[in-house]
């Protein structure tokens, strides 16, 4: 019997630059929105700053961790937090048990809960789909007019293929899927 080996690229080590060049955008994401507002509440709270007399940032070190611990109203203040977060997290917690047995079990009604409660399940993809294609369109959309104005031709975005056709061509966009698919639900349920 012949063996078959597998092809296996060892990639250790080594960056493809396209591969980072992809990765770009999401590091930036995580840099300007994660990272930054960490390390800078972080700075802050190390700090005397009070942002309404605009005063300069004075350091006091682990002054303001000491002074939180050390007062009572602050332990009072936890407790509630406490108490609302597992009341909330248990009323929504009934409630949602509540909901999915009154669409499971058939009563009178059921099929007005389905659609009340699974509709924006279905909606939503179709409005991003529609979003999508209104964006990308050769004559209206903003970024086809992005494009021109710097010198990309929109030809090309109807260029990319995916499966044989433009994702962005008549007749087979994301939101044609999906309100079919929503159509399909509705006599489901009807």
């Amino acid at each position: 019997m012949m063996e078959i080996k597998e092809k296996r690229t060892d990639r250790k080590g080594t960056c493809n630059f396209t591969y980072c060049l992809f990765m770009i955008p999401v590091i930036v994401y995580l840099l300007i929105w994660k990272a930054f507002p960490l390390i800078y509440t972080g700075y802050l709270s190390l700090t005397k700053y009070n942002p309404l007399k605009r005063q300069f940032l004075e350091f006091c070190g682990l002054d303001n961790f000491i002074s939180i611990f050390s007062d009572s109203s602050f332990f009072m203040a936890l407790g509630r937090t406490m108490y609302f977060m597992a009341a909330a997290t248990a009323i929504e917690l009934i409630l949602g048990i509540i909901v999915a047995l009154l669409i499971d079990v058939g009563i009178k009604g059921e099929k007005i809960f389905r659609v009340v409660f699974l509709m924006p399940m279905v909606i939503t993809p179709a409005v991003v789909g529609t979003i999508w294609y209104i964006l990308f369109h050769d004559k209206l959309g903003p970024i086809s007019y992005l494009c021109k104005l710097i010198g990309l031709h929109s030809h090309l975005l109807s260029r990319w293929k995916v499966g044989g056709a433009s994702p962005f061509s008549r007749g087979n966009t994301a939101f044609l899927k999906n309100a079919e698919d929503f159509l399909k639900f509705l006599q489901k349920i009807f």
